[in-house]
């Protein structure tokens, strides 16, 4: 799913420097074609609007890919996504800033937006994770 022609070290170092918190960024360019159906590619597009310290909702997604009622359907969309960490639905709470779903656990979730500068937005994120 990562763009064919990028050397497979350029992707590996770009990832090792953000899980040790040396970058921000994790520019790995991405093959959207990924994606099982057009709702799935623009969910994706719109994850890789939301930068690093930054955070959306299921509901703020569905408006950005204008299906505003489509919440349910973006949270599909994101449980979805086969590169979880390079389209980056770590950065997707409920809309009361809670943790929800993530494949690699809501520990990771949790960690990831740490990493990135988040600070916890619900009251009960330690409880979560």
């Amino acid at each position: 799913y990562l763009v064919a022609g990028t050397p497979f070290a350029d992707w590996m170092t770009a990832l090792r420097k953000y899980l040790h918190g040396q970058s921000k960024q994790l520019d790995i360019p991405v093959d959207l074609r990924l994606a099982q159906t057009p709702f799935q590619r623009a969910v994706y597009e719109a994850l890789l609007r939301v930068r690093p310290g930054q955070t959306t909702s299921y509901g703020e997604l569905a408006q950005a890919v204008g299906k505003p009622l489509a919440s349910r359907a973006v949270g599909q969309a994101v449980g979805r996504n086969p590169i979880g960490i390079v389209v980056p639905c770590h950065r997707v709470l409920g809309k009361d800033g809670s943790l929800h779903g993530f494949a690699f656990g809501l520990a990771k979730k949790a960690a990831l937006l740490k990493l990135e500068g988040v600070r916890p937005t619900s009251a009960n994120w330690e409880r979560e994770v």
